[in-house]
């Protein structure tokens, strides 16, 4: 079955630190399981990992090779517009005080009655309020 894939999920397969085997067990289920994502997510990872070159938390070299791995995830990228985004992504941000970067994965979990997988504690906990089954737990 299709899931959710959130940036923070994702971006923990490229930090050892942030790592658990229940995330790497996700990384493991994309094989067979295809992970749709928002828009935004091409531009939070890639901004995630570039702050952290900056920070000296990756090399150059680490950095490329997070970004070689997120590029060859096979992941279904969902485009959407403005519209998509300020009539229904919106309101799911203001109800659970979200992000709108985080608010459009709950939307997608919610409108595709999907799972998500997500590393972000807030995120985790708006989607089990609102009955999103969670591929990680809260």
């Amino acid at each position: 079955m299709p899931f959710v894939l959130d940036a923070s999920m994702a971006l923990s397969w490229c930090f050892p630190e942030e790592g658990s085997e229940k995330n790497d067990a996700i990384l493991q289920r994309r094989a067979w399981d295809p992970g749709i994502v928002p828009a935004i997510w091409s531009m939070e990872v890639g901004n995630a990992l570039l702050t952290a070159g900056r920070r000296g938390r990756l090399t150059d070299a680490e950095r490329r090779e997070a970004a070689d791995l997120l590029a060859h995830l096979g992941i279904e990228v969902e485009p959407a517009s403005t519209g998509h985004i300020l009539l229904h992504v919106l309101p799911v941000a203001a109800q659970y005080e979200l992000s709108i970067y985080d608010a459009a994965y709950l939307e997608m979990a919610l409108r595709k009655h999907l799972p998500l997988a997500a590393a972000d504690q807030k995120l985790a906990q708006a989607a089990a309020t609102d009955g999103v089954e969670l591929l990680t737990p809260v």
